[in-house]
């Protein structure tokens, strides 16, 4: 991710790069500029701050080439290099796929791979449409564990689905009483009341060996038994960040 500030020997003050969206394309067009060019550029600002037409301090000139930029932009300047996409991103986006949890980030390079319009469309195309999707960005925020069995993984991600489903309470204040349940019970009972909200629903058959795990050979006691609930808990306790 490009550093919004930058610092050019010709140029009398720093560039605050996030002044414009797509701070690496803003850096691009200052790197393009020959030396002498930069130059020019702080000889023209001092003039024009001499006469009043601009202020001479960091402010005045990162306004002063942000304007020059855009007008040559607007004239049909380009990059004459090619320049990862998801570079050119703006900064608030890339901001934010940077915090995004870790495994977050592996999960969204394989739904992008499983996107019909794939290879045709570009990773940064892709983050930007979940970005500005309230629902998508929200769901994405959401750390989800890594495991490396499928009936731990289901149990960790049907929880979290309980976790953050506040549907069905009146108030803030009995949705995280719910939670503070989830948070703070003892690992016996965890794995019990998992169990049993798992065994209600009837996922193992209605939805685990149809639509999650089709062909499993397993019987249900059995998937039962290979759930980490430990790793589900402690997973709740270090990584998960959407407590009320």
């Amino acid at each position: 991710m490009t550093n919004p500030i930058a610092s050019y020997s010709e140029f009398p003050y720093e560039v605050d790069l996030s002044s414009y969206e797509q701070p690496e394309l803003y850096e691009s067009w200052i790197k393009e500029k020959s030396s002498m060019k930069r130059r020019e550029i702080s000889t023209l600002f001092h003039w024009d701050a001499k006469d009043g037409k601009t202020e001479d301090h960091s402010e005045g000139f990162n306004k002063y080439l942000l304007k020059i930029f855009k007008l040559e932009l607007a004239g049909g300047w380009s990059i004459s290099e090619k320049i990862d996409p998801f570079r050119l991103l703006p900064l608030e986006i890339q901001q934010w796929y940077a915090g995004l949890y870790y495994y977050n980030q592996t999960l969204l390079r394989d739904s992008y791979s499983d996107d019909e319009r794939f290879p045709d469309l570009e990773y940064a195309d892709f983050i930007r449409e979940i970005f500005e999707d309230e629902s998508q960005k929200s769901d994405w925020e959401t750390a989800i564990p890594q495991c490396n069995e499928s009936e731990t993984q289901y149990a960790a991600e049907f929880l979290l689905w309980v976790l953050e489903d506040d549907g069905g309470f009146d108030t803030q204040e009995e949705y995280k009483e719910h939670c503070d349940q989830w948070k703070d019970i003892e690992p016996a009972l965890f794995r019990a009341k998992l169990t049993d909200l798992m065994k209600e629903n009837s996922l193992f058959d209605t939805e685990y060996t149809v639509n999650w795990n089709p062909g499993y050979e397993k019987d249900e006691a059995s998937f039962f038994t290979e759930i980490d609930f430990e790793f589900i808990q402690d997973f709740l306790h270090s990584d998960y960040n959407k407590w009320p």
